[in-house]
């Protein structure tokens, strides 16, 4: 995944930034206390921008950052083609799945991280779950899945 990211990178193509204050502070007043903000993909059909929330600790950072670099590496993400939900769906799932079998790595690798993200971060269950299909709908706002 990351040597696919690694020229989207370097050329430019996607960037990746801290988000703009007046954005993160109304994620974090929207998401509530002891949500992380994590990162988003934002793209203009030819570039791209990864936005990252720079105070949130690197063990809780990375599965967004992989979470985020899915949808940078998703061609329909791209070319805007997703028009259902079934069809956001279906990329937020794929984003999920990698961001999950990341964080299966990083537990069995480091059994501390589990013990890190539920004494940290409780309520934040796309870091401690792994979503189905519906419960990720309705994380956001997906009609009719």
């Amino acid at each position: 995944m990351l040597s696919a990211f690694l020229p989207l990178y370097t050329s430019g193509k996607v960037a990746i930034a801290p988000y703009p204050v007046k954005v993160l502070t109304k994620l974090r007043a929207v998401l509530g206390e002891g949500q992380p903000v994590g990162a988003c993909f934002m793209n203009d059909g030819s570039r791209g921008t990864i936005y990252l929330d720079m105070d949130t600790p690197i063990g809780v950072l990375a599965p967004f950052l992989i979470h985020e670099i899915a949808h940078a590496l998703d061609e329909n993400v791209w070319l805007r083609r997703m028009k259902s939900d079934l069809q956001k769906l279906a990329v937020e799932a794929g984003a999920f799945d990698l961001q999950n079998r990341f964080m299966t790595e990083l537990r069995n690798s480091f059994p501390e991280y589990q013990m890190f993200l539920e004494t940290r971060y409780p309520n934040a269950r796309v870091l401690v779950e792994k979503l189905s299909h519906a419960e990720i709908s309705r994380l956001y706002g997906f009609k009719g899945c």
